[in-house]
């Protein structure tokens, strides 16, 4: 049988949501607090972006306006379990003011443009890459755009799939191709594979616990010289 990319990535996706059940992301009340937990949780782990959320929380600072008007002293030390404070503080006001200057605090009305839009406009804010953005648009915007980071390559990568480089647009166009553009399909999908490279695809490999390892071209090496 001719196993395709498709076969493969469908084959996967359906393997980890066996193993693992649903992951129900993103832990958020509101689209707005999800799009600074994802702005908090740049070069940091969940744990500390939440740890600032509640901080944010406390203070009913979760509204475009709230981040806009307080100090960025002020709010640098709200938000600084999350590491980088100074800098968050400067990303999540900016993210506050571009959303304040057209829509005020009706962030629904903003994430309602089409994704093309939206993500270009999302991207012209300082500090919000492409990963930032498309886990706004995905998990706040509820639009199906698949989000590329570090463990979507690795684990394809070991597994023998993917672009041979590490172009963003690259990675993206192929699960955009091999996988359907269904929003809860991506949603669950990136949660999964978060959730296995945490458990297993370190960036140290756990291949002898993996339940992944026979059919991975880096397990099947690993295994094979232990």
């Amino acid at each position: 049988m001719h196993i395709t990319q498709q076969n493969v990535t469908s084959t996967l996706f359906n393997k980890l949501s066996t193993h693992y059940g649903s992951q129900n992301w993103w832990p958020a009340t509101t689209p707005f607090e999800m799009a600074l937990g994802a702005i908090l949780t740049q070069s940091t782990n969940w744990n500390n972006a939440s740890k600032a959320l509640a901080n944010l929380e406390k203070r009913g600072l979760l509204s475009p306006s709230a981040i806009d008007e307080i100090p960025h002293g002020r709010l640098s030390i709200i938000i600084r379990p999350s590491g980088y404070y100074n800098v968050k503080a400067t990303r999540l006001k900016a993210f506050a003011n571009h959303i304040c200057d057209s829509y005020g605090d009706d962030f629904e009305s903003y994430l309602r443009r089409p994704i093309d839009v939206l993500r270009k406009e999302l991207l012209s804010v300082k500090g919000i890459g492409k990963e930032t953005a498309d886990a706004i648009i995905l998990y706040a915007g509820n639009k199906a755009i698949f989000i590329i980071d570090e463990y979507t390559k690795r684990l394809f990568s070991r597994i023998g799939q993917g672009p041979a480089n590490e172009i963003y647009d690259h990675w993206q166009t192929f699960f955009h191709i091999n996988v359907p553009r269904i929003t809860e399909v991506y949603n669950e999908y990136h949660a999964l594979i978060v959730e296995h490279c945490k458990i297993s695809c370190n960036s140290k490999p756990k291949c002898d616990t993996c339940f992944l390892s026979g059919e991975c071209q880096t397990g099947k090496q690993i295994l094979s010289q232990s």
